[in-house]
């Protein structure tokens, strides 16, 4: 099989580089893979990242929402999608809640296939701090810091103001996240800033974390939601992305309502659950798949495409 991955754009992205790399690495020695700018001629599968700026898509398409399809950004506004959506023979959602909106706007041909995790990063096999008792909760925000603050960065400014640093510290992890590292820092936390880490220890940088904090407004994925997953990491998150597709509400972590006022709750009740709560997603550590997991569902996806276009 032939597999043409068009990115529409000659505009640099890390993910996309990495999630190439992942398809180049786990496709068969049968399969081959073409990374272009623009269509090849006569490939078997044409799936594009970038689906907005085509007008028109070749046979056996496929579009991949990399997005948050609630996003305001007017570059990603839904309009611009929806047409091209349409007329693809699949469109692969990254979580349920992409799949619904499409659902909503009369788009059904869809199927999820969520960011997979790097096993020669993450091991499930791995022990984790589960039962580890420590004098205080740790709660980690690992994404790059954006100047819109797109990443939740005002409710962290006014949880700080509300709970306590006698029993919450921080693990702050991303490019620019030395702003907030000053600014939690002076509402008397214990703030430890990784601006960069190299990525081949982040297995490690997750068992010093008891929760991983998911703020964004808007997220397709986010990648750190199957890696808190396979480290048995909770996760306290916006129903956005995959969050709630991995989050049972209270299970193995809990799912925010945006209203810090109604949310405070949530972080009182941390002090006397979080060992259960660690325990509990250490049991649901199978639902993260592999990127050869997530490669190999995607050649699936690809043979019926093929096989429904004969």
């Amino acid at each position: 099989m032939i597999v043409n991955h068009v990115m529409s754009s000659d505009a640099v992205s890390g993910i996309f580089e990495d999630i190439m790399n992942y398809f180049k690495t786990y496709a068969s020695q049968d399969d081959e893979i073409i990374v272009s700018n623009k269509p090849v001629d006569n490939a078997d599968i044409y799936h594009y990242h970038r689906p907005h700026l085509e007008k028109e898509l070749k046979p056996n398409s496929i579009c991949t929402v990399h997005h948050d399809l609630d996003e305001t950004d007017h570059w990603l506004d839904y309009e611009k999608f929806h047409n091209i959506y349409q007329s693809s023979q699949l469109v692969v959602c990254l979580n349920s809640n992409q799949v619904n909106y499409l659902k909503n706007r009369g788009i059904e041909h869809t199927v999820v296939i969520p960011h997979g995790y790097n096993d020669g990063v993450f091991n499930k096999s791995s022990s984790i701090n589960m039962l580890k008792k420590k004098e205080k909760i740790t709660l980690g925000v690992i994404a790059k810091r954006y100047g819109r603050k797109v990443k939740g960065e005002e409710y962290l400014y006014e949880l700080a103001k509300k709970i306590d640093a006698n029993v919450f510290d921080f693990i702050l992890v991303g490019d620019g996240r030395s702003i907030d590292a000053k600014i939690l820092r002076d509402y008397g936390f214990n703030v430890t800033l990784y601006e960069y880490l190299p990525y081949r220890i982040f297995g490690s940088l997750y068992r010093e974390i008891d929760a991983l904090l998911m703020l964004s407004l808007h997220e397709g994925g986010p990648a750190n939601i199957p890696e808190a997953v396979v480290t048995g990491t909770p996760i306290i998150g916006n129903d956005i992305g995959m969050v709630s597709d991995y989050v049972i509400n209270g299970y193995n972590g809990y799912l925010l309502s945006s209203d810090l006022n109604d949310d405070l709750v949530i972080f009182d009740e941390l002090k006397n659950n979080i060992q259960r709560l660690k325990t509990n997603s250490f049991h649901v550590r199978s639902k993260a798949k592999t990127w050869k997991n997530i490669v190999d569902i995607h050649f699936q996806e690809y043979s019926k495409v093929i096989e429904a276009g004969k």
